[in-house]
């Protein structure tokens, strides 16, 4: 998984703590509540420890079946990219990263098409540019592959992968002097 994507999820994790916590401080509320009126009630202070209890296992219960739900969705890459594009249409880092996804499991064409989606939402993102050079390398257009790669580096010139990815279509393209020259300036950056 890309940065970004471990910056989304970690987003992600952060807000399902938050509704977590929100539940606990209304959980602790609604018992504060209770004690106060206990007395007016009939309750007596022994009874508020089964109340707390008891709403706390409802609490963890919905919990749990978030998180067997979403242990469904993050069970492999695929099934967490699919997840996102389809929960964010129109986010061009979701459709670029499912696309990157397909290439990675040799369904170049179905990331071609999810590239192609990307980038049509936003031409201006480097990765799905990347990402579309990878898949056209695969399938062995090279000149496609140049193009797309040139575009990402116009984009992100300190681009590490981008200038290996380009060092690799040098090199089936039979040209070894440019593709050594990438390469040098792709080990540069990964310092």
């Amino acid at each position: 998984m890309g940065e970004e994507a471990l910056n989304r999820g970690a987003e992600s994790e952060s807000r399902s703590w938050l509704a977590h916590l929100g539940a606990v401080l209304l959980l602790f509320g609604l018992v504060g509540l209770a004690y106060a009126n206990s007395f007016r009630a009939g309750w007596h202070f022994d009874d508020v420890p089964n109340i707390l209890e008891n709403s706390y296992i409802r609490i963890d219960a919905l919990d749990r079946s978030s998180l067997v739900a979403r242990n469904r969705v993050w069970q492999t890459e695929l099934t967490l990219w699919r997840d996102c594009a389809r929960k964010t249409p129109f986010k061009a880092g979701a459709l670029s990263n499912l696309g990157l996804e397909y290439i990675n499991r040799g369904e170049e064409d179905r990331g071609l098409a999810e590239l192609n989606r990307a980038l049509q939402l936003n031409p201006k993102l480097a990765e799905a540019h990347l990402n579309r050079g990878i898949a056209y390398g695969r399938k062995g257009e090279n000149e496609l592959a140049l193009l797309d790669v040139n575009a990402a580096l116009a984009i992100n010139p300190n681009s590490a992968k981008a200038f290996y990815n380009r060092g690799m279509a040098y090199l089936r393209l039979g040209r070894a002097d440019l593709a050594q020259a990438d390469f040098a300036q792709a080990q540069r950056l990964n310092r």
